[in-house]
């Protein structure tokens, strides 16, 4: 099994990342720490549940990067 998650990995970086998902704007902007921005996007219908390539969330990204009003929001 984690045979297959190495070639499936290394074909993924092979083709350019093909099979990403797509961009997640709210994770991006947490991970910024621009609270402005996730407001607008909350404000908009922007899910919660969205990931980025990485899988991560908003609330994730926005710890991660440690902004924690940011997270407070989410």
């Amino acid at each position: 099994m984690k045979r297959r998650a190495m070639l499936v990995a290394a074909a993924a970086a092979a083709t350019g990342g093909a099979g990403a998902q797509p961009a997640a704007p709210l994770v991006e902007a947490a991970g910024r720490g621009d609270l402005a921005q996730v407001q607008r996007l909350l404000a908009s219908g922007a899910g919660l549940e969205q990931r980025d390539a990485n899988g991560r969330t908003a609330v994730l990204a926005a710890t991660a990067g440690n902004h924690v009003e940011v997270a407070r929001e989410l």
